[in-house]
């Protein structure tokens, strides 16, 4: 459960960290629909402690959220190419379950 806490707080800060206020206002809300999806697959699995760590991860993200946000303009910015596709899809819908896979869609 703490690492599944830590991947999903971390997924989320990476974003603020990375990505542009005009991708946060979509990436960031569609993360989270995403993080309640998989929460509620922990759940219906029987994973209870996996249910509430992602929870525990969307609770702590959003509280330190306005932190987070004023140590943006402190971090160096990532200036290379990101992938353009969401990689949640690329995986669970297209099963690319390889790094070499998702160049090939590219």
């Amino acid at each position: 459960p703490l690492k599944t806490y830590l991947n999903f707080r971390n997924g989320l800060q990476l974003l603020i960290k990375n990505c542009s206020v005009m991708q946060l206002i979509w990436k960031i809300p569609f993360r989270i629909l995403l993080d309640i999806i998989a929460s509620l697959t922990f759940l219906f699995q029987g994973s209870v402690q996996h249910f509430f760590a992602v929870l525990k991860a969307e609770i702590s993200f959003l509280w330190k959220l306005p932190g987070t946000w004023r140590k943006r303009k402190k971090w160096n910015h990532y200036d290379g190419e990101l992938y353009p596709k969401l990689i949640i899809w690329q995986y669970f819908v297209r099963g690319k379950k390889t790094f070499a896979d998702l160049i090939e869609t590219n």
